[in-house]
């Protein structure tokens, strides 16, 4: 600007004017500013630069897809989805889900976005509990089941509210195909550790006949109680305690005057944490035997436990404590000797 006009409110009276000049420092090439003159405090003779970058933010990686793997078969409608990303500005991310019917995604049958809604996403760290880390695993669970026995396709944008509040690339697509049963996951937001407690449940209600039920310690590590003959309104189609649950959930029954048996079509999966099976002091013979598991499979993996030891199952009358236990482990007649006490219903020490 000639003879130093005012550039700002800085401006000298009829020079020393100021002008700043602002780039981003991921130019390339970086600029250059060149500064010329005297050193006076009169027009023509006195000038003054001063050089500032402005840093830009930029949007999010393209988020990297983790769980299920790519072609998986599932044994659910409703699974549960991992994946993370990675930001160059270290801003917390949120993200947004799309459900496709084709890799291109197309035709999209479900849009989750979590800028929208908190509901069914997991493990979030940031901003309160509603975003997560860069770099962390994201956990969504799927809210309304998909269609049973077929291929579905899922990608995956992150965003940097706080940042640069921008999309970012779209993730690669993967695809999993569904089973035909509705997964119901324990979370224990009551925090009362009752089976019975609808909104302990990822479906807002206890599990139903049909319903595959799974305890994932991404979720929750609670304990959980349940009583099989008044709890469990049916067969369910499976039980799963899933890698990393430290839990336990104990089964027990009210009654007095008849077995409890936990019926399940498909698979009890024990992988990890334990399976509690709990007598009822006050039971009439011959139902000291105890608790029923009724399923395809039963599967305890290493680490894991299904067990009675101690629990309260009972010798039959009228011997009272002097007879043996009446589960397949029986015991001897005497509760005082360590080695033959009274049997629990699965060879357990009983007690």
């Amino acid at each position: 600007m000639a003879n130093g006009g005012t550039i700002d409110a800085g401006g000298g009276l009829g020079g020393g004017g100021r002008i700043r000049l602002e780039y981003a420092n991921t130019l390339s090439p970086a600029p250059t500013v060149t500064a010329s003159g005297g050193t006076g405090a009169q027009a023509g003779d006195g000038g003054q630069v001063t050089e500032r970058t402005t840093t830009t933010n930029t949007a999010p990686a393209a988020p990297i897809l983790s769980l299920p793997a790519d072609g998986a078969t599932l044994k659910t409608t409703n699974p549960h989805l991992q994946f993370s990303a990675t930001d160059a500005d270290v801003d917390y991310l949120k993200f947004k889900i799309e459900i496709c019917a084709d890799a291109s995604c197309s035709t999209t049958v479900q849009t989750v976005d979590q800028t929208a809604s908190q509901t069914g996403w997991s493990q979030q760290t940031e901003q309160t509990g509603t975003a997560y880390a860069p770099g962390n695993t994201a956990i969504y669970l799927i809210q309304t089941p998909l269609a049973a026995s077929t291929m579905y396709y899922w990608r995956v944008r992150a965003i940097d509210p706080g940042g640069s509040n921008t999309w970012s690339v779209v993730s690669a697509s993967r695809s999993f195909t569904t089973g035909s049963g509705v997964a119901n996951y324990w979370l224990n937001a009551s925090g009362d550790g009752l089976w019975a407690t609808g909104s302990n449940w990822s479906r807002g209600a206890k599990p139903q006949a049909g319903e595959s039920v799974v305890f994932a310690g991404f979720l929750s590590n609670a304990n959980a109680t349940v009583d099989v003959l008044n709890d469990v309104p049916g067969p369910l189609k499976a039980l799963t305690l899933d890698s990393g649950y430290t839990g336990t959930l104990s089964l027990k029954r009210d009654e007095v005057t008849q077995a409890g048996v936990l019926n399940v079509t498909d698979d009890i999966m024990v992988n990890t944490g334990a399976l509690l099976l709990k007598g009822n002091p006050a039971a009439n013979p011959p139902y000291g035997a105890g608790i029923g598991l009724s399923a395809a499979n039963i599967t305890v993996a290493s680490g894991a436990s299904i067990n009675a030891d101690g629990q309260g199952f009972q010798p039959s009358s009228p011997c009272g404590s002097s007879c043996a236990g009446q589960g397949p482990g029986g015991g001897g007649p005497q509760i005082w000797v360590d080695a033959g006490g009274v049997g629990g219903g699965y060879g357990g020490t009983g007690g």
